[in-house]
């Protein structure tokens, strides 16, 4: 397969990432072949490039080879793993802030679902599922 053209700019954005992973591994984190920034919630690819698109439900996720079979994982996760390791099972990384696109470390938790669905009946973000507030609740 065919290595994408790289320039001399983006060779030297590399080294420039290279050289700010090494004076501050803190904030970058090498995870899943991606470098993790995060400070800012950015992952870069090998090229230096910001990776990610923004999902139908809101999220910027990294496409293909980022998880063990192949499917896709949300930057938020992502930035998780490369300072935590990866997530428990039963749990899920939420965003405190409620903000989908917000991936700095510092506004995400990891929490249960029961926890992360409650977070957001009280943001604003969901309707709670019980009564007349439910979508699918009938008129009898």
């Amino acid at each position: 397969m065919a290595q994408p053209k790289v320039t001399q700019f983006e060779r030297e954005q590399a080294w420039v990432l290279v050289r700010a992973m090494i004076e501050d591994p803190e904030r970058y984190r090498l995870v899943r072949g991606l470098l993790a920034d995060t400070q800012e919630g950015i992952i870069y690819s090998v090229y230096a490039r910001p990776v990610g698109y923004r999902n139908p439900n809101e999220y910027i996720a990294v496409s293909g080879g980022s998880t063990s079979d192949g499917r896709s994982a949300g930057v938020h996760v992502l930035i998780w793993e490369s300072v935590h390791g990866p997530v428990t099972p039963g749990y899920i990384v939420d965003h405190l802030n409620g903000v989908k696109s917000d991936n700095r470390l510092e506004n995400l938790e990891m929490v249960t679902q029961s926890e992360n669905h409650l977070r957001a009946i009280r943001n604003g973000q969901q309707l709670p599922t019980r009564g007349e507030r439910n979508a699918r609740h009938r008129l009898t």
